[in-house]
């Protein structure tokens, strides 16, 4: 069970690490039982506080899936920026963005990361989380054009990942 009391903390940092928590627990909610599945009823009995206690950290259920939302997206983005500067080929980037992305977001959030509907959603989270995962394909295909140009990535790759981004939203 996550530690909830941490008196040994300034009141912002303390404030921080709560709400955070409240994020993870969803997140893990989010994985098992789904968002439409997951109550905050249930989150706060994991964290042993009140659903009230919940909204003190934050507003709603749909800010906590915008929140995971966020977390995954900044986990791409860290394993996009780790891959171009740890790796000259293009295979080797992506081998080491998929590597480094599955590392981190199992250990961080489980696969809540996997969410790919955004229509529960406000519309200017969408579209901000559909701006920074449009730039994360980007990134990824950069990649794989450069392995196919280096002749390690087969055009066949690059095709069927354009089909699959394409069909993202």
């Amino acid at each position: 069970m996550p530690r909830w009391k941490q008196n040994d903390l300034n009141s912002d940092t303390l404030f921080q690490r709560k709400r955070n928590t409240v994020i993870r627990e969803a997140a893990k909610t989010f994985s098992s039982k789904g968002y439409h599945g997951t109550s905050l009823d249930e989150v706060a009995r994991v964290l042993g506080v009140t659903k009230a206690a919940l909204y003190y950290y934050i507003p709603s259920k749909r800010d906590i899936l915008y929140e995971c939302l966020v977390i995954a997206e900044n986990i791409g983005t860290t394993a996009l920026e780790k891959a171009q500067s740890e790796s000259p080929s293009g295979l080797g980037r992506i081998t080491t963005f998929v590597q480094s992305y599955a590392n981190q977001a199992m250990e961080e959030m489980g696969v809540c990361l996997l969410i790919t509907d955004l229509a529960d959603l406000e519309e200017d989270c969408r579209l901000n989380i559909s701006a920074r995962r449009a730039a994360l394909l980007r990134g990824l295909m950069d990649f794989i054009e450069e392995g196919r140009k280096q002749g390690n990535i087969s055009p066949k790759l690059t095709r069927i990942f354009q089909r699959t981004s394409s069909s993202m939203p």
